[in-house]
């Protein structure tokens, strides 16, 4: 596995072992919103896989190991801490936003992409991706760097094996936790507020509206804004899911037919 970002366009892939031999590899499947790359090795060798960990059970404090190849010098291992979870940033390119990443100051820089962001006993967590090194005000910053959750890869993981690319379900709302101002004013501790409707999505055709709280999903409680795109995107398209909805205090249902995200 790698970034999409590292290998989109190539017209040939290589590895390269810690020996120096080129390995052929052949791209069997990507997916740019999550932004991971999957490939096959085409010729039989004997390489020993890395030990995947449980990103849900890291904490904030915990000893991270990255690991890549910066400005190609070769291998490269560096060290830190976890220093968040759950960062939501732009992507660099622009085009859309990283949700849920690991924050740490081990440092990632460029050619770090793709490689293993792994914890004390050496099991991977992450995978690098990103790093922040200038602020709007054009100051320098330092130890700010992201890594996909290795939970989100596997994910997704058996479909692009599978599949070459991961189709999501979508309802086509913004969306924002509840706060706590809005607790006292609406009644409910838990759900999900609809911010605007895309024109023509699933959610508009529904008759969903900006203001409304979905609390459940299918009967899947929904206390957060991940664990309603969870309980959405991987449902099979053409599905009709039942939403339960608070709207003016008072609680509602709507059918929702889910249709394909557009990329």
């Amino acid at each position: 596995m790698t970034n999409a970002h590292v290998v989109e366009g190539a017209l040939a892939i290589e590895i390269t072992d810690l020996a120096g031999s080129k390995i052929a590899a052949e791209l069997i499947g990507i997916d740019r919103i999550v932004d991971i790359a999957v490939f096959r090795i085409t010729n039989h060798i004997d390489l020993q896989s890395a030990v995947l960990g449980d990103s849900d059970m890291i904490a904030v404090g915990d000893w991270a190991i990255a690991i890549g190849n910066p400005l190609g010098l070769g291998t490269t291992v560096t060290m830190g801490i976890i220093s968040a979870v759950g960062r939501d940033i732009p992507k660099p390119d622009g085009q859309g936003v990283f949700h849920d990443l690991i924050q740490t100051d081990a440092a990632i820089n460029p050619g770090n992409s793709g490689g293993p962001l792994v914890d004390a006993h050496g099991r991977v967590i992450g995978i690098n991706v990103a790093i922040a090194r200038q602020a709007p005000a054009g100051i320098a910053i330092e130890g700010i760097n992201f890594a996909i959750p290795i939970n989100a890869v596997t994910e997704i993981l058996s479909l692009l094996i599978r599949e070459g690319k991961v189709t999501r379900a979508w309802l086509g709302v913004f969306i924002q936790e509840l706060t706590p101002a809005m607790v006292d004013v609406v009644g409910v501790r838990e759900g999900v507020v609809v911010v605007d409707i895309i024109p023509s999505s699933p959610a508009a055709k529904a008759g969903l509206r900006a203001g409304d709280i979905i609390v459940t999903v299918a009967g899947e409680p929904v206390r957060n804004v991940r664990e309603l795109q969870q309980l959405i995107m991987f449902k099979p398209i053409g599905q009709t899911v039942l939403l339960e909805v608070i709207r003016n205090q008072a609680t509602i249902h709507i059918e929702v037919i889910l249709e394909k995200r557009p990329h």
